[in-house]
């Protein structure tokens, strides 16, 4: 008498079905993940542009005046925390040798090039421009979400 063996294993369509399921879940999950970390790379901008802006009013407390040195406004880049993503620069506004205005920019790079924000001596925060599918561009305020700010 022959004996029969049950076979073992997975089938060909078991095996599609899971992949299928693998699938979905990751084309749901991925969008949602790099908008994940982007954000991340964002606070790096904002952190920096809120640590230039103390130091420039404590700059202006000591000196009555913002440096008019166009690269540091006073207070150079190098002195803020060292960055990944984003180029920090200032533009002083003068008048004569008396400067009373600044605004510091960000502008991102590796990964981040579309974002540019900014923030000025009366505390203005703004968004000048934004990644495509990002909303806010142009906004008073720091956009932290894809929705906007």
């Amino acid at each position: 008498m022959r004996l029969l063996k049950r076979m073992t294993g997975f089938t060909i369509l078991e095996l599609m079905i899971t992949i299928a399921i693998i699938a979905v879940l990751v084309g749901i999950a991925l969008p949602y993940y790099n908008d994940y970390i982007m954000r991340g790379k964002l606070s790096e901008a904002f952190s920096n542009l809120s640590d230039a802006q103390n130091r420039m009013e404590q700059y202006y407390q000591d000196n009555r005046s913002y440096g008019p040195d166009a690269a540091t406004c006073g207070i150079p880049p190098s002195r803020l925390q060292a960055a990944k993503f984003f180029t920090f620069t200032c533009t002083p506004t003068c008048t004569g040798s008396s400067c009373q205005g600044y605004t510091y920019t960000a502008n991102g790079i590796n990964g981040m090039d579309n974002f540019q924000f900014t923030v000025n001596e009366a505390g203005t925060k703004a968004t000048l421009h934004v990644a495509p599918g990002w909303t806010g561009q142009g906004a008073n305020c720091w956009v932290t979400t894809k929705g906007g700010c």
